[in-house]
């Protein structure tokens, strides 16, 4: 069990401020490798300046304070399960608009090696912020990548990316609303296959595409098709 706290503050060279952050967490280390951590911090900025036109922040920008909670937690349940979560809530500058909004952030990780030849590894990443009592934008991110290893010398890994990111455009004061995508979708996959010749030398054959869709489900439409190979060689001293 441990408790940690930090306090710091810098400037720039016209001993105008840039950033003071305080905080303070306290951390809990458990069986199955377990570990623990709760934290809050605030931290005091200044936002866009006014005039950027000049490099001045005095006078020439607001200094916003963000207020920040969160928890992060680890586990590993059982050999070749890893898994994790992250969670964080609190203020949050919208550069963008140059105000204030409070964001919501969650992260679960999952990797497994599920045998000696197959591994999985999951990871999802959700973000959001609100201002002014609306939503300003929400976005949801999720990696997957499986690795199958044939042998020491090759292996097969899928890949597949998936994004899903709505904006509100009647909550952006400083951006016209028509330069807003309100729903957005896109998708990434790979597969690649490496065969290692030697030390120095690897092989590889891969296949990716890419697909996205704005403002309407379903008419999501594939605009990038690839098939590559490459060798890649180290030089050793």
């Amino acid at each position: 069990m441990k408790v940690y706290s930090d306090w710091d503050i810098s400037h720039n060279d016209n001993g105008e401020l840039l950033e003071k952050e305080f905080d303070i967490n306290f951390q809990i280390n458990a069986i199955h490798d377990t570990f623990f951590n709760v934290w809050y911090s605030n931290r005091q900025r200044p936002g866009n300046r006014f005039d950027d036109t000049s490099l001045a922040i005095d006078g020439n920008t607001q200094l916003f304070s963000e207020n920040e909670y969160g928890l992060y937690a680890e586990v590993k349940p059982m050999s070749g399960l890893y898994l994790s979560t992250r969670f964080a809530w609190g203020d949050a500058i919208d550069f963008v608009n140059n105000r204030l909004g409070y964001k919501k952030e969650f992260r679960p990780v999952i990797n497994w090696n599920v045998n000696k030849h197959l591994e999985i590894k999951l990871r999802h990443t959700f973000k959001s912020l609100y201002a002014d009592s609306e939503d300003v934008f929400a976005a949801r991110l999720t990696d997957l990548r499986a690795t199958y290893q044939f042998d020491v010398l090759s292996f097969l890994r899928l890949s597949v990316i998936y994004n899903n990111t709505s904006r509100n455009p009647f909550n952006a004061p400083l951006v016209d609303p028509d330069d807003i995508t309100s729903e957005y979708q896109d998708l990434s996959m790979q597969l690649l296959y490496a065969y290692k010749i030697n030390p120095q030398t690897v092989f590889y054959l891969g296949y990716s595409e890419h697909s996205d869709d704005a403002e309407v489900m379903g008419q999501r439409e594939k605009d990038l098709r690839s098939v590559f190979m490459k060798f890649s060689y180290a030089w050793l001293k």
